[in-house]
């Protein structure tokens, strides 16, 4: 994930041992951090000389032993020969096996460091420096090494390796790595990776990492890869990947984040073995339905979803029944009935795609008629639709309703029709899973999510910029080999709730379902996964689950947050309501996550959740001072603008903005990853194709309009402006989420959101005898002092103030007070 750096800083901030998503370009002194390791220059210069040119990391992982080999590579960017001494802060129980720097034959004096010799380097510096940004690894052991001259403007390359055993962290293994190392740093890392090689015993089943976007790649059941990689990037978090063995079929796993006697957040992770019996892969009936209107020539989508369909036919099991329609004013048939998936059926399926000309009108009920009629509604096997179209339907049936109503009727079987809501049944349960696939702006997107929901499927959204080969044949890829169907979660012995996704996918080879929830209680329970296979029901059972053994992890509540915001703005999308917005606003500020619906912007006065949707009238002409270093205002006209397009665009089915807002919802929906712990948008956490604010479906740049920038002598507004005029207001806010907790940022000080207002404050000079007195006895405040130079955080009872002003010694009463559990 990339940031835009935007913000400055008015203080000299220094090399840390971790890389955050935060804006900076230093008014006076520039010190660079780094990636994993931390060189600091041997003489006590105000310009710190160094920058990272690389970090590689790989790591081999033999069951519990993992061992890792760090690359770093630093660049003197001076004009004068630099010395440094080089911080590497170590994971607990790691050992340090061997170290090396390409300078000659010279040999350099290397130690690995004690807690407590650690804590007197880290406070020393931390002293120095005047920066507190180190003090997150007050509590760790350090390897410490000088390195010798690097020429003016040259680069030195080092090697560390060292080895640690993995504990085992409630049924899953835990591997973390600390690849933040430069909070305040005012240049990212040219190229950064992480690549982690699993073997075990047992055979793998879940791998999945909540921090970041990993590519995980099986190549046996005990052998894994996970990899990830960026480029000119601050990752705001370290790397923690999570993998656990099972020799069931399919394996159950549990992270859970207890939040206290009222029960906790949860993540369950399903999934199956790797090599799978060709007899547990349930055969399929599936249509591939290709719309070959006219509109299809254009930017070349016929011929991009023609090579669409030659992979997915050649990625067809042999147990499989297919046949391929496309349509026009009318539909032409591959077959008159389904086919076995034979080479000689492949074969006539390819020359017939291969022939098919674009040209006519859309008739999207005949199509969807002639598809399900296709179909046979037996117990077995996995029924697919594949429906890919460019436009609205405009030949026979045109109304949507009608539509959705005869595709119901025609998917038989012992079918039933709800009263509220269609539903398509057949003995086995939800009958065909149609998946649609709107290619550009011309489709009806309500109409589309409508269909693929009700069929428990889904749809998505190809731009006209976008290569319709890559999304549909990449998301075909995982659905092609089916295992568990009609698939429900049950637990017994605790109380879960607020489940999200609200209706249980399917499960296929390769794949991983993940659910998010919350629960009650705190007494250990029995997590049940139930669904269908080869007609026959199969059971997976998870014992003693979310008990105190249970892994834990905070980062579990904000994916949580984000599922369910993803959820209620669908809800928002098919009818606006303004609870529903009200409730997006609440979980938004809660948790730190930026949503269409919300900005943070904070003064001297209260933080302020801004209503997109109504503009930013709670601003009104107010200038609004942050950090010294720019002013936003925004005038009445901007306003109505901003609230007149979000209007106008919430009432759209068809077009640029409905498109952008069903993708947007989408990707809040799938997210598997905590949202970016700093600065607006979402963060990009459910793969390549929503890669935050500034990829595809990140809400704040899709939205983005040149008719609704703020201009400077039109608005009086202070500031670029190539920018909408909601996000200059998003753009200024920030936000840290850290253990669970959310920091908002209010004249220079970072605010804890759970500070009660009016709760009694003890203010602590920062950096004094009593901050360290504090970090001594309580070490894990250390990542909330790491937060900034000002910040307040409550303790319970109590709150405390780090900053400017302050007490310089604690008394025993005091810091007992502050320590109290």
């Amino acid at each position: 994930m990339t940031a835009k750096m935007t913000a400055k800083f008015s203080r000299l901030t220094v090399l840390c041992s971790k890389i955050t998503l935060t804006t900076l370009i230093l008014a006076t002194a520039s010190p660079f951090a780094f990636a994993q390791g931390i060189l600091y220059p041997r003489s006590d210069v105000r310009i710190q000389p160094f920058f990272v040119k690389s970090v590689r990391v790989t790591t081999v992982i033999n069951d519990s032993l993992a061992e890792t080999t760090v690359e770093q590579t630093f660049v003197n960017d001076s004009s004068a020969e630099q010395e440094g001494t080089y911080l590497f802060p170590l994971p607990d129980g790691a050992t340090v096996t061997s170290f090396s720097l390409r300078a000659g034959d010279r040999v350099m004096e290397a130690k690995v460091l004690s807690k407590e010799e650690a804590r007197a380097v880290y406070e020393s510096i931390v002293r120095r420096r005047k920066d507190p940004a180190l003090l997150e690894y007050i509590d760790r052991g350090l390897f410490r090494s000088s390195v010798f001259p690097i020429p003016a403007h040259g680069e030195r390359a080092l090697t560390l390796k060292y080895a640690e055993v993995l504990k085992l962290d409630g049924g899953l293994k835990r591997f973390t790595y600390p690849l933040t190392t430069g909070r305040f740093s005012s240049r990212p890392v040219v190229s950064s990776s992480v690549n982690v090689r699993l073997r075990t015993t047992s055979p793998l089943k879940s791998v999945y990492s909540p921090t970041h976007d990993v590519s995980v790649r099986r190549t046996s059941d005990q052998e894994a890869s996970a990899s990830w990689e960026g480029t000119g990037e601050i990752p705001d978090r370290d790397f923690l990947l999570y993998f656990s063995t099972s020799s069931d079929d399919v394996g159950l796993s549990l992270i859970t984040y207890p939040t206290g006697i009222e029960g906790g957040y949860f993540m369950l992770i399903a999934a199956p073995r790797f090599n799978v019996p060709k007899d547990k892969i349930l055969p399929k009936q599936v249509v591939f339905v290709l719309d070959r209107t006219g509109s299809m020539q254009s930017n070349g989508k016929i011929k991009q979803a023609k090579n669409t369909l030659k992979y997915c036919l050649d990625s067809l099991n042999t147990n499989d029944r297919f046949n391929v329609l496309t349509f026009n004013e009318s539909v032409d048939f591959l077959n008159r009935s389904l086919m076995p998936a034979n080479h000689d059926n492949v074969e006539k399926a390819q020359r017939f795609v291969r022939d098919v000309d674009a040209s006519g009108g859309t008739n999207i009920d005949e199509a969807l008629k002639a598809s399900t009629g296709q179909l046979k509604p037996e117990n077995g096997s996995q029924k697919m639709i594949v429906f890919l179209t460019d436009g609205l339907p405009t030949v026979g049936e045109t109304n949507v309703e009608t539509i959705l109503h005869n595709v119901t009727m025609m998917n038989r079987g012992d079918k039933v029709v709800s009263t509220s809501k269609t539903v398509l049944r057949d003995a086995a349960g939800v009958g065909a899973r149609i998946f649609c696939f709107g290619v550009g702006y011309d489709v009806n997107v309500p109409f589309l999510d409508r269909l693929a929901d009700e069929t428990h499927a889904q749809a998505d959204f190809v731009r006209p910029e976008e290569n319709i080969e890559s999304i549909v044949s990449s998301f075909y890829a995982k659905i092609s080999s089916p295992i568990l169907t009609n698939v429900k979660l049950e637990f017994d012995g605790i109380d879960a709730y607020d489940i999200y996704p609200k209706t249980m996918p399917d499960l296929f080879k390769g794949g991983q379902l993940m659910v998010t929830g919350r629960y009650r209680g705190t007494a250990p329970g029995t997590v049940r996964l139930t669904g269908s296979a080869q007609g026959q029901s199969a059971a997976y059972k998870l014992p003693n689950a979310f008990g105190e053994n249970c892994a834990r992890s905070s980062l579990i509540s904000r994916i949580w947050a984000t599922r369910k915001i993803g959820y209620l703005l669908d809800q928002i999308r098919l009818k606006s309501n303004q609870e529903v917005i009200d409730e997006v606003v609440r979980l938004s500020k809660e948790y730190g996550i930026i949503t269409p619906y919300t900005s943070y912007l904070a003064d001297d006065r209260q933080d302020l959740a801004v209503r997109a949707a109504s503009g930013p009238a709670v601003l009104g002409s107010t200038t609004y001072e942050l950090d010294n270093t720019r002013l936003f205002r925004l005038g009445e006209e901007a306003r109505r603008e901003v609230s007149d397009l979000r209007l106008r665009d919430e009432k759209s089915s068809v077009g640029a903005e409905a498109t952008g807002r069903a993708l947007n919802s989408l990707g809040y929906q799938n997210a598997n990853r905590a949202p970016a712990g700093t600065q607006g948008g979402f963060g990009g956490m459910a793969g390549d194709r929503f890669s935050g604010g500034e990829g595809r479906g990140g809400y704040a740049l899709d939205y983005g309009r040149a008719d609704v920038m703020l201009r400077k002598k039109d608005n009086g507004v202070s500031g670029p402006a190539d920018k909408p005029a909601y996000q200059q207001v998003q753009d200024a806010a920030r936000v840290q989420a850290v253990a669970g907790r959310v920091f908002y940022r209010r004249n220079n000080v970072w605010f804890d959101n759970n500070y009660p207002s009016g709760q009694r404050v003890i203010k602590i000079q920062a950096l004094s005898d009593a901050h360290f007195q504090l970090l001594k006895a309580r070490p894990d405040f250390g990542k909330y002092a790491a937060v900034g130079d000002e910040v307040l955080v409550s303790l319970g009872k109590v709150s405390v103030q780090i900053g400017k002003e302050g007490k310089e010694k604690l008394t025993e009463a005091e810091l007992k007070e502050l320590t109290a559990r």
